[in-house]
């Protein structure tokens, strides 16, 4: 993961970099954020999966220039 938001920040500009997953997924959650993404907030019934609305949590990257607070 480190990896990818290295790429997107160098070679394609990013200046953030957002990822939703699924709130009861606690390690990719943990991965996001080794890697340096912070949560940002819980998206109540963001994602259809088997049938039922799932809770997804916001986690993003910025560059450390573009921080803001939110």
């Amino acid at each position: 993961m480190t990896s990818v938001v290295q790429y997107l920040a160098t070679k394609c500009g990013a200046d953030r970099v957002a990822m939703d997953p699924q709130c009861r997924n606690a390690r990719a959650i943990a991965c996001y954020e080794k890697c340096g993404l912070k949560k940002i907030r819980i998206l109540p019934g963001h994602e259809m999966h088997e049938g039922e609305m799932r809770d997804c949590q916001l986690v993003e990257w910025v560059k450390e220039d573009k921080a803001t607070t939110l």
